[in-house]
């Protein structure tokens, strides 16, 4: 089955509206897409995938390879667990054992591909990178002291792995783990947020088969989305507002100039760039724009607007004309150059 499915990866930065596009490919016969907020975090967070190429493949030395293989065991095991009960006082996890049943196998397999061989050694970089415990640094003095141990540095699991196999061993393993989610529905298989929306081929090389969706949005409709979303949970107000920058204003128009700086200028043909406006407003149009870009069959739409409703979607359009505070609007117009 390797090489079957052919991966839609949707993207965009805050509150861009991806969304929408998730939700209209929910609708097409024949596309596995996923729940909007079931995002794919295994490629681009720290530790993850991105970061194990970085150190085995593009920048490779003895001392990151090794790093680099203990810190993707640690995130692939906290990604698959879901704590239970009082669990989950001292541990976390986002149950990717649960949404993709050979997560942990495939995983295990997938470091043993990559792992030439392992030595238990004492070594010094772990105690640096935080990768040993503050326990495990305490019970290794502790037996020094009690045993007379001549040790200098803590035990570790050493592993060799010069990454010769390396984007064969990933690709296989992203199939087989969403192989064992959806069976043979896996054909074309929608993926929240696995790509950075800024460079996102930098990340095809892990795939057979993918093309990107990058969602954008009018800046001054994201920072109202944002106070909206903030201040829609009374409970997680502060957290959401900080996440968002949605507090301040400054920061704001700091983090949306920094994030459109970084936005490739580079064109690729399996990169599909559109505004959440025009999927709203021209939403014929942008949807066969979508539909030619992945190949997809008017016909199979069968589900037309059960998920997406541009109609319905016409009150998050624009916003700013309407908002209360048209001195923001207009600073964040003006810093911006829109």
């Amino acid at each position: 089955m390797i090489g079957n499915i052919g991966f839609i990866d949707v993207s965009g930065y805050l509150m861009s509206g991806k969304s929408a596009v998730s939700n209209l490919l929910q609708e097409v016969r024949g596309v596995s897409s996923p729940d909007q907020e079931d995002d794919f975090e295994l490629i681009r967070i720290q530790g993850g995938i991105a970061d194990l190429e970085e150190a085995l493949v593009r920048r490779w030395s003895i001392v990151r390879s090794d790093a680099a293989i203990r810190r993707f065991k640690k995130v692939v095991n906290s990604l698959g667990a879901r704590p239970k009960g009082l669990e989950r006082l001292w541990r976390s996890g986002s149950g990717y054992n649960n949404l993709y049943p050979k997560f942990s196998i495939e995983s295990r397999l997938l470091i043993e591909r990559l792992v030439k061989n392992s030595c238990r050694i004492e070594w010094p970089f772990p105690i640096m990178d935080g990768s040993i415990s503050p326990v495990d640094i305490f019970l290794e003095k502790l037996e020094r002291k009690l045993f007379k141990h001549h040790v200098l540095w803590p035990h570790v699991d050493f592993y060799w792995s010069d990454g010769e196999c390396f984007y064969e061993a990933v690709r296989n393993f992203i199939e087989n783990i969403f192989y064992s989610r959806y069976g043979s529905d896996a054909k074309m298989v929608v993926i929240n947020n696995a790509l950075e929306p800024y460079c996102p081929q930098d990340y095809f090389k892990f795939f057979h088969k993918i093309k990107s969706i990058v969602v954008e949005r009018d800046p001054r409709d994201i920072f109202i989305a944002a106070k909206n979303y903030a201040n829609s949970d009374s409970k997680y107000r502060d957290v959401f507002a900080g996440i968002t920058s949605a507090n301040n204003i400054d920061l704001f128009i700091e983090r949306i100039r920094i994030q459109r700086k970084k936005i490739s200028k580079e064109s690729h043909p399996n990169v599909l760039r559109i505004s959440f406006e025009d999927l709203v407003l021209n939403y014929e149009t942008t949807k066969c724009m979508i539909f030619d870009f992945l190949g997809l069959r008017e016909a199979d739409h069968v589900r037309r607007c059960e998920f997406f409703n541009p109609s319905e979607s016409l009150r998050s359009c624009n916003m700013w004309h309407t908002y209360e505070d048209q001195r923001s609007m207009r600073k964040i117009a003006e810093e911006l150059s829109l």
